[in-house]
């Protein structure tokens, strides 16, 4: 069974589809009887994970690249944007202070 999904995990690029296409796929196979409800649900389960899996591998990898175009384009970011408006504000203070002194 393990050769059998991988196959068809390679050739037909189900991490891709849908939820629902997988589910129709999936049940054209087990009304041609190539595969069990059980090893449907349990195909249908693990591509899920995968899924979930490979979003958030995406997600880090979109992340970081991200932070890369941000430091080559010298773009300020928002933390640094914040440490720049307390320091104003603390400035902003002093001088308030000395001139009411």
């Amino acid at each position: 069974m393990d050769i059998f999904k991988r196959s068809i995990l390679l050739g037909l690029g189900l991490i891709t589809l849908t939820k629902e296409k997988t589910e129709e796929f999936l049940k054209e196979l087990m009304e041609k009887g190539k595969m069990s409800k059980d090893e449907a649900q349990s195909f249908l389960n693990e591509i899920i994970e995968k899924g979930k899996t490979h979003k958030e591998e995406l997600k880090a990898e979109i992340k970081e690249e991200l932070q890369k175009i941000i430091k080559e384009l010298n773009l300020v970011t928002r933390d640094e944007l914040k440490l720049l408006e307390n320091r104003l504000n603390e400035l902003e203070n002093k001088i308030q202070e000395q001139n009411r002194g």
